[in-house]
């Protein structure tokens, strides 16, 4: 079975289980999976995105906590997929660019975007790797910014 590879922590004065829309949740589950699935399809056309699925194994009630497995073949050459699109788009973030992203990570990442400005909140990506590590963070002053 797959390892847990990333962990999406949404912390802030709105974000908390029981006061969020069931609907909302779900569409940032939904958001967050996209987002990684395009960048692998986008990285590697061979793979064909309804194959992929990016799941949720855990959600945990301290504000918003959402922790994600993939289901590539873990064969030598995918052993990465999902942790390698994880952290190109943690480093798009980071750098402020989104020319080398799919257009529905950039649209999955607005969703991820526009909820944390909703609920004043951040969310913080983790990679799970043997040891937790902050990829990046989406506040609400993040722009999500269209290609040129």
């Amino acid at each position: 079975m797959a390892e847990t590879f990333l962990e999406v922590y949404f912390t802030g004065e709105g974000v908390s289980l029981g006061m969020i829309r069931s609907k909302e949740i779900a569409d940032l589950i939904a958001a967050i999976e996209n987002m990684i699935a395009s960048k692998i399809v986008c990285d590697h056309p061979e793979i064909d995105k309804e194959s992929i699925v990016i799941g949720i194994v855990a959600i945990e009630s301290r504000s918003l906590k959402l922790k994600y497995r993939d289901s590539l073949p873990k064969n030598a050459q995918q052993e990465a997929f999902a942790q390698h699109a994880a952290n190109d788009i943690a480093n798009s973030i980071n750098q402020k660019r989104t020319d080398n992203l799919p257009e529905e990570t950039i649209k999955s990442l607005k969703l991820v975007s526009s909820f944390t400005r909703k609920y004043k909140s951040q969310a913080e990506f983790y990679e799970l790797n043997g040891q937790k590590k902050l990829l990046t963070q989406i506040t609400p002053e993040t722009e999500i910014l269209e290609p040129p």
